[in-house]
C-alpha cells in the first residue's frame, strides 16, 4: 500500500528508520493524500462513543493525544476499543490508522463542541483579575465546579459520563446568562440594586 507494507502495530513501533516511520505517519495527516478516513472499528470491536465515556476518560484521551507516546496512544485504544495490549499490537497498521484517525477526529469534534458551547466574549474584569491562571488546571476546573454544586468530590464527578458533565456545565452557563440578562432588565445595565 503506497509502497509500504501492511505491517502489524507491533512492527510499526519497532521501526528504527525514522524516515520510514514518518511515511507511515502520513496516514494520519489530513492534509496529505495518504490520509486514511476514520473508522470506528478496531480488532473487530466497535468504538465506544466518546460522549458515553466518563469525563475522566475523555480528559485523558485529550491529554494523551496532545502528548502522543506509545503508552498514551495505547491507553486511548484501551478506553475507546476495550482492547488488551497483545490484541492491540497484533492488529494490522491500516486498521490501526483507521481507528486512530477516528479517535482524533471525534476528540476534535468534542473540543469544537465545547468551544462553541462555552466560548464567550472575554470579561475584561475577569481577565484583569487573572482568570487565565486557572487554565493551568484544565478539566479540574469543571470537576470542582460541578462537585461543589452537587456536594460531591471532584473524583466522583470525574467518573460521571462525559455527556452528563457537559450538559450540566452548559445548563449552568445558560442559567448564568439568563440571570445576568434578568438582572440587567430589572436593575438596569449598571446593575444597581
Amino acid at each position: 500500500m503506497f509502497n509500504l507494507e501492511n505491517i502489524s502495530v507491533r512492527e510499526l513501533f519497532q521501526i528504527e528508520d525514522e524516515e520510514l516511520f514518518k511515511k507511515y505517519l502520513r496516514f494520519t495527516d489530513e492534509n496529505d493524500g495518504f490520509y486514511i478516513k476514520p473508522r470506528g472499528i478496531f480488532a473487530k470491536r466497535k468504538a465506544s462513543p466518546l460522549v458515553e465515556l466518563t469525563c475522566g476518560e475523555v480528559a485523558n484521551i485529550k491529554l494523551n493525544l496532545a502528548n502522543p507516546t506509545f503508552d498514551n496512544v495505547y491507553d486511548c485504544f484501551e478506553m475507546v476499543f476495550k482492547v488488551k495490549l497483545n490484541t492491540y499490537l497484533s492488529q494490522d497498521v491500516v486498521s490501526y490508522f483507521y481507528a486512530l484517525n477516528w479517535i482524533k477526529e471525534n476528540i476534535k469534534k468534542l473540543v469544537e463542541r465545547e468551544k462553541n458551547a462555552f466560548g464567550a466574549d472575554p470579561d475584561p474584569l475577569l481577565e484583569m483579575a487573572g482568570v487565565k491562571r486557572l487554565a493551568a488546571f484544565g478539566e479540574l476546573n469543571t470537576l470542582i465546579s460541578i462537585a461543589q454544586k452537587y456536594g460531591k468530590s471532584p473524583a466522583e464527578v470525574e467518573n460521571w459520563k462525559y455527556n452528563l458533565v457537559f450538559a450540566l456545565m452548559l445548563q449552568d452557563k445558560v442559567a448564568g446568562e439568563v440571570q445576568h440578562a434578568y438582572n440587567e432588565l430589572k436593575y438596569g445595565s449598571k446593575g444597581k440594586a
